[in-house]
């Protein structure tokens, strides 16, 4: 499992487990086309395909769904959640216009909304902060942002060491930090069912 802000529902693990496989398969599944395969990258994940290849973006992604599987609890890093965010984004919007795969034959799900998805599951969006890179150290040090987050958004290229899974299932022992209740109801066609959360928010792209 993925160690998310909450605790995640079915339909969530559903549409990330369908949001990967979609990425894996239409954004990153052109083996034999490089050019083709790098312009779907670009276009569909931007901010990722500046700090990865294709090639890596989909090793990174098909570990992520591996691990997200595993009874283990792994805790991943702003590398991770941006491939995560942009495959999510990305799925999202298809879906809006072809809802498809569980969340909609498993539960008649027509509409998603994305910015609660990530406002509940994802700890943060500093990985988003394109501002981050002018803030001296001080400014970073007492917004607790990251160095991992400072490095991402300078548009540096992750080592290895910022890619690897902590297994964090003993230290976290099943807890979270946040915790919500998720309201859906069978007879609803949106992920949350209204009137227990506002209208789709906007994030950055």
């Amino acid at each position: 499992m993925l160690r998310f802000a909450n605790k995640s529902d079915e339909i969530f693990l559903a549409l990330l487990d369908d949001a990967i496989t979609e990425t894996l398969e239409v954004v990153l599944g052109f083996d034999d086309e490089p050019e083709e395969q790098e312009d779907a990258f670009k276009c569909h994940m931007p901010r990722s395909s500046a700090l990865f290849t294709w090639q890596e973006a989909k090793s990174e992604l098909a570990q992520l769904q591996k691990a997200s599987m595993d009874e283990c609890l792994y805790q991943i890093t702003d590398y991770h959640w941006l491939l995560l965010y942009e495959a999510l984004r990305s799925y999202c919007e298809a879906f809006q216009d072809m809802p498809w795969g569980d969340p909609y034959d498993k539960h008649g799900i027509e509409e998603i909304d994305f910015g609660w998805v990530i406002e509940s599951f994802f700890w943060d969006t500093d990985f988003l902060m394109d501002d981050i890179p002018g803030l001296s150290l001080e400014q970073r040090q007492s917004l607790g942002v990251p160095s991992e987050a400072f490095g991402l958004t300078s548009g540096m290229k992750p080592h290895a060491e910022e890619l690897a899974l902590m297994d964090c299932t003993e230290k976290q022992n099943g807890k979270f930090e946040q915790t919500i209740e998720f309201y859906f109801t069978p007879s609803s066609k949106k992920y949350p069912s209204p009137p227990e959360y506002p209208a789709e928010r906007s994030l950055p792209h």
